[in-house]
């Protein structure tokens, strides 16, 4: 898994890897935003969504609504969720659908 201290230890921007990388898993970063446009899974890991939103915020909320991909609380539900993806039954959240048929070929 790559983190992003690792890559600012080797002196990366993560946006160069973005096109590398075969499915995105984030919490609260804003990344995703701009992985949508590869099409590729999303898996959000909000462990402490109750937390962060008292104490940090959330810009966008709902939560739910406007991450789109499927959300993993618990070790268990992130196993559950990358053993979909190897094998192949991820299913893309209706915003991942409209977004990516709306900017398919840009």
């Amino acid at each position: 898994m790559l983190k992003n201290i690792d890559l600012r230890n080797q002196l990366i921007d993560l946006y160069h890897v973005l096109n590398e990388i075969d499915a995105l898993i984030t919490d609260y970063s804003s990344v995703y935003i701009d992985f949508l446009i590869k099409n590729k899974p999303i898996i959000f890991v909000p462990t402490d969504l109750d937390k962060y939103r008292s104490t940090q915020g959330l810009i966008l909320e709902p939560y739910d609504r406007w991450t789109p991909g499927p959300k993993a609380y618990t070790q268990e539900g992130l196993s559950k969720e990358l053993e979909n993806l190897v094998l192949k039954k991820y299913k893309k959240s209706f915003v991942q659908k409209k977004f990516n048929k709306k900017f398919k070929g840009h």
